[in-house]
């Protein structure tokens, strides 16, 4: 009997198995495009330019990183889009303390002392802002609430680190912050209470989001993002500028950073048609905003809260708080005209 290699008996029943089921209209130049079309698949194609862009001399600030995965510069007009419908979805309301024990001071000492918490755990600067968001949005959806407290701050910072940090502190460790006052059963009643107040609504978007995307738009160096999270920190601080949208904020902290550091006295001149587009905004739809800003670098190194500062004034933050600049001749002239109005 002759002797078959399996291997061949194998080989030779797939082969047959391919002709029965393969249909008979399959051709070499057939394989080929079909191949040409999953190719195709994989491969990113740049999007269409808008006609408008090329009439108004529109850079498109993604074109470098357009190949990039990581990028997603095909989504990211839609993603900013949504988060602008966000904010306005979860907006917070102007002198929404009327009413409340709680006066901004004592929400400037809650917030300050926060600062210094996220300090001692190396949290993210979004998770504070996140915090702030969540306060403010408790006190003023919640009639019963009528004072911010640290059992207030602390449960919000633990929601916010759970959801922006990838390690967030334990109970133990939100105890000992608040000099064990509060039990776990307390921290973890308060923070309940916040998610259900604000009915798991914890996507509004904070100004940090937005500033990283308009800088990367104005394609500004670090030490122009440094001092614009400085003055969105600044910012947080104040009760006038609670209200103000997210997205507004950092379009103002964008364009004085620049104007500070790169000593041009114009600031309308930098919101050129590229930023326009691409931010939805007019440098007239945030000049009062600028100015608010500029009063706050004024008077930072008279307050009473000092936390924020010392944060940047270190050598990681490039000595930002420190700068000479920031008591300018065009910060003083903003204030100024905020003087006169």
């Amino acid at each position: 009997m002759e002797y078959v290699p399996l291997h061949s008996v194998c080989d030779s029943a797939r082969n047959k198995r391919l002709i029965l089921t393969s249909p008979p209209h399959i051709t070499s130049s057939n394989i080929m495009d079909q191949n040409r079309v999953v190719a195709d698949r994989f491969t990113t194609k740049p999007a269409a330019e808008a006609y408008s862009c090329r009439q108004l001399d529109i850079v498109d600030p993604d074109e470098e990183c357009k190949y990039d995965p990581f990028m997603v510069t095909e989504y990211i007009q839609d993603i900013f889009k949504y988060m602008r419908t966000m904010e306005d979805k979860y907006p917070i309301r102007k002198d929404f303390l009327n009413g409340r024990e709680t006066t901004p001071r004592m929400r400037q000492m809650v917030i300050d002392w926060l600062v210094g918490v996220c300090l001692n755990f190396n949290m993210r600067i979004e998770t504070l802002h996140i915090c702030v968001s969540l306060i403010d949005r408790y006190i003023q959806d919640n009639e019963a609430v009528r004072n911010i407290s640290q059992l207030v701050g602390i449960s919000a910072l633990f929601i916010a680190a759970k959801y922006e940090e990838i390690y967030y502190p334990c109970l133990c460790d939100l105890k000992f912050t608040c000099s064990y006052i509060y039990s776990d059963r307390k921290i973890l009643q308060t923070e309940r209470d916040i998610l259900r107040k604000l009915d798991f609504g914890l996507g509004r978007p904070v100004s940090i989001h937005f500033l990283k995307r308009y800088g990367h738009i104005a394609k500004v160096n670090t030490i122009h993002h440094v001092l614009g999270k400085y003055m969105l920190e600044l910012a947080l601080m104040e009760y006038d500028m609670a209200h103000v949208k997210p997205s507004l904020q950092a379009a103002a902290a964008c364009c004085l950073s620049i104007g500070i550091l790169n000593g041009i006295s114009d600031l309308s001149s930098l919101w050129n048609p590229t930023l326009i587009y691409y931010t939805g905004y007019e440098y007239a739809d945030f000049e009062d905003v600028l100015v608010c800003l500029a009063k706050i670098l004024m008077t930072s190194d008279t307050s009473s809260f000092q936390t924020i500062r010392r944060k940047y004034a270190g050598p990681e933050c490039q000595q930002i708080s420190s700068n000479s600049l920031l008591k300018g001749s065009l910060v003083r002239r903003l204030v100024g005209m905020a003087t006169h109005q």
